[in-house]
């Protein structure tokens, strides 16, 4: 687990590009993605979890390459560190992430926008599961 990667729910974090990590190094604890939006730079992800009596901690984490399409994807794993929380109130919390580092990735590999991705968004448990999907336009 990629501790520095990850940031508090009133945090505004960075998408990690990290395409030859594995999920099982990531935290896993319990997380449903209720929906996703692409403002500007920033990936917003409303979420899902129980707890309430500590901090969490989350991350988004690009993984496993471009895949190759018309347009671009890219797998985005959200990590979930709930800090061994013991309560089981039912929170909601909105994570926001940059998407600067995932902008700068796709320019090294294919040059400057416009351009728009794909992302393919996933909890770390749900990995092969079906993923949210999410346009992320830039020029």
């Amino acid at each position: 687990m990629q501790a520095s990667a990850y940031v508090l729910a009133d945090a505004l974090g960075e998408v990690q590009v990290a395409f030859d990590t594995d999920p099982e190094d990531w935290s896993a604890d319990p997380l449903q993605i209720d929906s996703a939006r692409v403002a500007g730079d920033v990936l917003h992800v409303f979420a899902t979890h129980g707890g309430g009596c500590v901090e969490h901690e989350y991350a988004a984490v690009a993984w496993n390459g471009w895949l190759e399409s018309n347009p671009v994807q890219v797998g985005v794993l959200i990590a979930h560190d709930d800090g061994d929380d013991p309560c089981d109130a039912l929170l909601f919390p909105e994570l926001r992430f940059d998407m600067g580092p995932l902008k700068g990735a796709y320019e090294e590999a294919y040059g400057a926008g416009p351009a728009e991705l794909i992302l393919r968004l996933t909890d770390v448990d749900g990995v092969g599961g079906g993923p949210i999907l999410v346009e992320y336009e830039f020029f």
